[in-house]
């Protein structure tokens, strides 16, 4: 069994987006020494090799990833910063963080719908050998 990305688009922009967050995690880590960067890029690596191998558990680890990392982790930035707002005023909103977790989970959303129908995993088909056939 394999995973198929019916939509090449999709599959090269999913990529695309992978590898930039990957090269952005590497840069926290070797220009801000921010250990915590190699967890993210591991997690986002093995990612990599699940969609470019087919590999059939790729679209549960992609989905596993969006809702975990995209959706959740930044859902609770999000989440901070509205109850900073409410309890400080809009003075003390960090507008950046608070726009990035926004766009986030925006991308998440959009790859689990993308994800959903547009990515299969599909058995390949049996091939009869050649002493059946006679």
């Amino acid at each position: 069994m394999k995973t198929v990305f019916k939509n090449r688009t999709f599959y090269y922009l999913l990529v695309s987006y992978i590898i930039a967050l990957i090269l952005w995690n590497a840069v926290l880590f070797f220009y801000y020494n921010r250990m915590m960067a190699l967890l993210p890029i591991s997690i986002q690596t093995i990612l990599l090799i699940l969609v470019f191998n087919k590999d059939k558990q790729a679209k549960v680890a992609i989905k596993a990833w969006v809702i975990i990392f995209q959706i959740g982790a930044f859902g609770l930035i999000a989440m901070g910063n509205s109850i900073t707002i409410l309890a400080k005023g809009f003075h003390a909103i960090n507008i950046n963080l608070y726009s990035f977790a926004l766009v986030e989970i925006v991308l998440g959303i959009v790859i689990l719908i993308f994800i959903k129908k547009t990515v299969s995993v599909e058995r390949p088909p049996i091939e009869k050998s050649e002493e059946s056939q006679s």
